[in-house]
């Protein structure tokens, strides 16, 4: 009898300090922990949105997330990447400070002037428009059975010296099939 008890006696001390432990724990206030958010985990991968990246903890230097960003009629890209263990962002127009959105550069207004009339006029030549694109009827290609040419374009890229030029791209008949 004594024995029985004896256990009765240890688990109700067992049970006592039990309950102690969990109402006196660190995980007692889960609800209202004040936890450091520099203590929070570091992230492993890409979340799905920039608020919850940017300025966040990450695992892997050089890590980089793509996020679109919905700008009037296109979209852009914002990047944030992990370094010096903590996501950096940045969007078109610079640096995304956390807490913040990412901004948008204005778009361009289209080109009212016509494209050149040919791949030859328009290779070199400055343009207004970046990313504007002009198409031309470029060669018919023998080894196809039918008849249609192929299109050759050009498009409005900086340059190395930084001005606006039509950038051209000729489109080849494939000589293997020749």
């Amino acid at each position: 009898m004594r024995e029985g008890y004896r256990s009765i006696g240890r688990s109700l001390i067992l049970l006592t300090l039990s309950a102690h432990a969990m109402a006196c724990g660190p995980s007692s206030n889960a609800a209202g922990s004040t936890e450091d958010p520099k203590q929070q985990a570091a992230l492993t991968a890409c979340t799905a949105d920039i608020d919850r990246t940017n300025g966040k903890a990450c695992a892997k230097e050089g890590m980089a997330c793509d996020f679109v960003v919905a700008c009037e009629a296109l979209s852009q890209l914002a990047q944030c990447t992990c370094n010096g263990g903590r996501f950096a962002c940045t969007d078109s127009t610079g640096e995304v400070l956390p807490g913040s959105p990412p901004q948008c550069v204005k778009n361009a207004a289209p080109s009212t002037e016509p494209c050149p009339t040919t791949l030859a006029d328009a290779s070199g030549v400055t343009c207004d428009t970046l990313g504007r694109s002009c198409f031309f009827e470029g060669d018919l290609c023998p080894e196809r059975s039918f008849e249609i040419h192929l299109l050759d374009y050009c498009q409005c890229a900086r340059s190395s010296a930084g001005k606006l030029a039509y950038v051209c791209t000729k489109a080849m008949c494939n000589p293997a099939l020749q």
